[in-house]
């Protein structure tokens, strides 16, 4: 058999045997099986999943012409307050359409809607795989916006005045 070369990030390597990949294994290659936050409870929901380009997707027309300005932005901002809630919503929802292999985004639409966080964990994780989802969620679990606050409102003041 003869030698077969390969290039590896910057560098030329040798083989003794390299084979083809088979279908079945390319298929389960790209795909991983990850935890979504509980949409009611505490137990994760487990998804098989898979990591995309954002890039890609706008490449292939996935991504509509009125939405690659809010793509980009997204991509490359972590500043989300730049983009319109609308434009997130769709970019989310293009997102996790592809990103989910099984269940697929239309089981979820029909039998238990993805939250908002379940959809931003997959946005996350298709940008920068478990890593990044772990982060993620830390940043949530240590956010003070979910938690109650003593006062929301200062007093108030009666109105005791005649109207016209």
């Amino acid at each position: 058999m003869d030698k077969i070369l390969y290039v590896e990030m910057g560098g030329l390597f040798k083989m003794d045997e390299f084979k083809v990949i088979s279908l079945a294994e390319l298929k389960n290659q790209g795909s991983e099986i990850i935890g979504l936050s509980p949409s009611t409870g505490i137990n994760k929901i487990g998804v098989r999943v898979r990591r995309l380009s954002i890039l890609g997707l706008c490449s292939h027309g996935k991504i509509p012409n009125q939405l690659v300005g809010a793509a980009k932005k997204l991509f490359d901002s972590k500043d989300t307050g730049a983009i319109e809630l609308n434009e997130q919503g769709e970019l989310l929802d293009i997102i996790a359409k592809e990103v989910l292999i099984e269940p697929t985004f239309e089981d979820f639409e029909e039998l238990a809607p993805l939250t908002d966080e379940q959809k931003w964990e997959l946005y996350i994780y298709s940008q920068r795989g478990v890593e990044g989802l772990e982060k993620f969620r830390d940043v949530i679990a240590n956010s003070d916006s979910d938690k109650p606050s003593e006062q929301v409102q200062g007093e108030t003041e009666s109105d005791t005045g005649d109207k016209e």
